[in-house]
């Protein structure tokens, strides 16, 4: 029973220490890919002052591309 009990510990103390260790290196990268993605200096594109968006509304304009048939999504396959 004695063994039981030291084992059972040892599990449980190693299965924290685990977690603990990846849940840092988790948090470690994330912090990482924060850090990194702050300090890029892509800015974007540049808008000059008074500039107009033209939109061609004699076109469809498409939320989402049309979806397709089973059957022909079968026939690629």
């Amino acid at each position: 029973m004695k063994d039981f009990l030291k084992y059972t510990f040892a599990s449980l103390l190693g299965s924290l220490l685990g977690l603990v260790l990846l849940g840092s290196l988790g948090l470690g990268g994330m912090v990482l890919l924060i850090a990194v993605a702050a300090s890029s200096k892509d800015s974007g594109p540049q808008v000059k002052d008074k500039s107009v968006l033209v939109l061609d509304l004699s076109l469809n304009i498409t939320d989402s591309k049309p979806s397709r048939s089973t059957g022909a999504a079968i026939e690629e396959v």
